[in-house]
């Protein structure tokens, strides 16, 4: 039930772990947050 609205109110959340799949390193990690915000 969590993860309906999680999926709406973050919808970032998908591109992360897209990004995590592909091989970020733990410098990149740290600005995966700004990373979302500018890509959108």
């Amino acid at each position: 039930m969590d993860f309906g609205p999680r999926q709406v109110q973050h919808p970032s959340l998908r591109c992360r772990s897209r990004l995590l799949k592909l091989r970020i390193p733990s410098k990149l990690l740290s600005h995966g947050k700004h990373l979302p915000l500018q890509l959108q």
